[in-house]
């Protein structure tokens, strides 16, 4: 089952594709929204500025295999790059400020453990300048309050890879957890 996201800064509403890839979203209010494909144990797939049209019920076809979505796993190619993250979308509610929980995770080749004072910046779209910035907790954990935007964060840590997330989305109606996975500089990693 592929999970498939609507997102936009009101809200991200989430369903699962059958076996046969079809999916459905009911009762979305009009606007324009990304649709973000894959996630968990999948490759992401992201197909911007989908636009739903109020009135009537409408159908969208998604060919996923021109953008080459497939099952993943840790061995795969996409984990071995030096700095991966992983962001999941939350039930909806209703809040005024947008709440992230993240969490820094060392890999250890045969393991990953938590990775404590790692420094958090967040970035407003296109600026150089964070707006915040704070410290990992002992458990590699970290929670802030946003208003919802679209920010970048990045993860810095001595004897670890830096890890960037651009373009991320914070959305009004759900909590965001993010996962940010760093090696120490220069690990080599055997992937098939």
């Amino acid at each position: 089952m592929l999970p498939i996201m609507l997102c936009s800064l009101d809200r991200v509403v989430e369903t699962l594709a059958d076996q046969w890839g079809a999916f459905a979203f009911f009762f979305v209010p009009p606007g324009i929204y990304d649709l973000v494909a894959g996630g968990r144990i999948w490759k992401t797939v992201t197909i911007k500025n989908v636009e739903v049209k109020g009135g009537k019920p409408a159908a969208l076809t998604v060919d996923l295999n021109a953008f080459q979505a497939s099952p993943c796993s840790r061995d795969t190619i996409d984990y071995c790059q030096a700095a991966t993250y992983a962001v999941e979308y939350g039930p909806r509610s209703e809040r005024k400020m947008a709440e992230i929980i993240g969490q820094a995770i060392k890999d250890d080749s045969s393991y990953w453990k938590q990775l404590w004072g790692a420094s958090i910046r967040i970035f407003r779209q296109g600026e150089t300048a964070p707006l915040y910035e704070l410290k990992s907790d002992s458990k590699g954990r970290f929670q802030l309050n946003l208003e919802p935007g679209i920010y970048s964060l990045k993860m810095t840590r001595n004897g670890s890879q830096d890890v960037v997330i651009p373009d991320f989305l914070v959305p009004r109606e759900n909590i965001t957890k993010v996962t940010m996975h760093t090696q120490a500089p220069g690990a080599v990693f055997a992937c098939q």
